[in-house]
């Protein structure tokens, strides 16, 4: 479904940039779709995660703060059953639960494009929550460089160089970046003991920082298209907060990952047929040390993870007759798992994994009317993992109604595979489970838009969008802490998500609205289970964002410096799988502003978490009982700054 904020016309800078022609053709699909705009918060010092905040229907889901492992849910659905791409190479691993977020730069991201219900066949792996599609920045044919730095509250830093301009028959794109934080914000310790006020005391985060570099290559043509790119985040991992962050506090463990992606496709075509075919290698080396055997217990101070895989793709459309446009794409992909380190030195576990995956999608898109105003898109899925494999189906259809009004619903079966990590463990704390079965589900959308941008009006472009959507899920992998020391991933659950989404945007010549809110429930239906009708973990009821930006144009009309205000709030948000334990309400509100100096110059600066409520954040006992700090509380009132300089 076509983003309210997206289909307007963007202000970049002092131009006014038209949708683009994916966008053109996105208003034409049956599916939900939300697509974020990074160049909008040019200059913000944002990360990934940051970024996609903005999506209806999507939570974050952070671990120790900035910088740390991150990642994302949509509609309710638990993070394994997001597929996340990066400028169309498949980011998740069979060796992890999911992808996290916080490891892809975001300095270089155009668009991100957040899929809800129909997925397109173009995405193999459509994933039962949704897909996450990271589109970087396309090569140009002018030769410029620009050049970035930043400095941020807590020792954060930013900086990065970009190059683009014409080389051989095509252009190319070439970028290299480093961000990084100490992370030693100051909070309230309440030292392990809530319920003694008495012994709290003033502490600064520590051993919380990280740092990440990057490098991405992109060349293309009008039928080649190659990439690389290599990143390498350090990493610490503290222990939890209460009672720590003392000066005699020994430090956590480190997790340092170096990861590399590269891919070559050509596209052509063949009489009626559009066809392609994609190559892609992915890797990733994770080495993990203990030194004060903080994490553990049992002896493990170094371990390294080195996982690769190898992936091909073959796709095609074409049209047939004046009714129906077809797709069809095909892909497979061998991935393994290598370890070496006490983790399965003490625990005599198991070195290497490997698996082999094979998809399979075929779509029809019918015109059912003669000016194509009605639209039916049946697609099938063939998924195959290991020796098992599922099919899925899904139907969706959209209506345009006059020059204003689309209606869009979309019914589908989906399924998902368990990954290695799920199924095999760790080799310590994680135990295998060989019997672990795939989840299946269904889900559904209805929704209705409205925009007024195809009139010519001198006063402002609105555009609105509601969704209601829901889903049932079989089998749910879950993670089960079967005694103190080992855990499992089991099916025990089945579970159901409802809710409602709205989106929208009011975009005049001075003054810009975008906000974005969701309502939902997630829930256990597990029969007899003492978890029945309990609230899903990290599936918030509420939440909701709103931007407002305020153009200030000098005399001759050229806008020059903006400001904007922004307010996000999550709440009823739970923090464990029976439902006893939840989030504090966090509400957010940052400001900012930026000014073009002059024409090949931008300073931004603002400031994030204004009335520093991310320290306050509280674990509360639902029925009552004790409010406990959280393990790894949230930074709170930081100030950033940032200088872009185009050559």
């Amino acid at each position: 479904m076509p983003s309210p904020s997206a289909a307007a016309p963007v202000e970049l800078e002092e131009e006014v940039v038209s949708a683009s022609a994916f966008e053109e053709d996105r208003d034409k699909s049956p599916g939900s779709v939300t697509v974020i705009h990074a160049d909008e918060m040019k200059g913000e010092m944002r990360s990934l995660p940051e970024l996609l905040e903005r999506a209806p229907g999507l939570h974050v889901i952070r671990a120790r703060g900035r910088g740390a492992y991150t990642v994302t849910s949509i509609r309710g659905s638990t993070s394994a059953q997001v597929a996340v791409y990066l400028d169309g190479v498949l980011q998740n691993l069979g060796s992890e639960a999911a992808v996290d977020l916080s490891a892809v730069p975001a300095a270089e991201v155009s668009r991100i494009e957040v899929y809800k219900g129909y997925i397109p066949s173009r995405f193999p792996e459509a994933g039962m929550g949704g897909v996450v599609n990271i589109v970087t920045r396309a090569p140009e044919a002018k030769k410029r460089t620009t050049l970035t730095l930043g400095v941020e509250s807590f020792g954060a830093k930013e900086g990065r160089i970009a190059q683009s301009g014409p080389l051989g028959r095509g252009k190319y794109l070439a970028s290299a970046g480093y961000r990084g934080s100490d992370g030693n914000f100051p909070y309230r310790n309440d030292n392990g003991t809530p319920y003694n006020e008495k012994d709290d005391y003033d502490a600064k985060r520590s051993g919380n920082g990280y740092g990440m570099t990057d490098l991405l290559f992109k060349w293309e043509d009008d039928h080649w298209d190659g990439r690389f790119s290599w990143s390498r985040q350090d990493r610490d991992l503290p222990s939890p907060a209460p009672g720590m962050d003392k000066s005699n506090s020994p430090r956590g463990a480190r997790l340092d990952t170096d990861k590399w992606d590269l891919s070559l496709s050509r596209r052509q075509k063949w009489g009626a047929v559009l066809w392609g075919w994609r190559l892609e290698y992915l890797a990733q080396n994770r080495v993990w040390d203990n030194p004060d055997n903080i994490l553990g217990g049992m002896g493990e101070r170094h371990n390294e993870y080195r996982a690769k895989r190898f992936s091909g793709s073959l796709d095609a459309s074409w049209t047939w007759g004046t009714r129906h446009f077809f797709e069809a794409t095909v892909s497979g992909s061998n991935e393994s798992l290598d370890v070496e380190g006490d983790v399965v030195t003490v625990f005599q576990g198991r070195r290497s994994f490997d698996r082999a995956t094979w998809k399979a999608v075929l779509q029809d898109s019918i015109s059912l009317t003669p000016d194509g105003s009605l639209l039916l898109t049946p697609s099938f899925r063939w998924d195959a993992a290991g020796n098992e494999g599922k099919t899925a189906w899904s139907v969706a259809a959209a209506k345009q109604i006059g020059s204003e009004w689309i209606l869009r619903a979309g019914y589908g079966s989906y399924s998902r595979a368990p990954n290695l990590y799920e199924r095999y463990g760790d080799g310590a704390t994680i135990r295998p489970n060989d019997k672990l079965k795939w989840e299946t589900g269904t889900q559904w959308d209805f929704g209705v838009s409205w925009n007024n941008l195809k009139r010519e009006r001198k006063n402002a472009d609105v555009a609105l969008m509601l969704t209601a959507f829901g889903r049932e899920t079989e089998e749910l992998i879950e993670f089960i802490m079967a005694s103190p020391r080992y855990g499992v991933y089991e099916n025990i659950a089945r579970a159901r998500v409802y809710g409602l989404e709205l989106e929208g945007s009011i975009d005049s010549p001075l003054w810009k609205l975008a906000f974005s809110g969701t309502w939902m429930r997630a829930k256990n239906e597990t029969p007899d289970n003492f978890r029945e009708g309990r609230r899903l973990p990290n599936a918030p009821e509420w939440t909701w964002s709103v931007r407002l930006t305020r153009r200030f144009p000098d005399r001759k009309g050229n806008v020059r410096l903006w400001a904007f205000v922004e307010g996000q709030f999550t709440g009823d948000n739970y923090f464990d799988q029976a439902g006893t334990v939840r989030y504090d309400d966090l509400f957010l509100l940052n400001m900012g502003m930026k000014w073009r100096i002059q024409e090949d110059m931008e300073l931004a600066f603002g400031v994030r978490d204004v009335l520093d409520n991310g320290p306050d954040v509280k674990l509360k006992a639902v029925g009552g009982g004790l409010d406990r700090m959280s393990w790894y509380p949230l930074p709170g009132r930081s100030f950033y700054a940032s200088l872009s300089r185009v050559f």
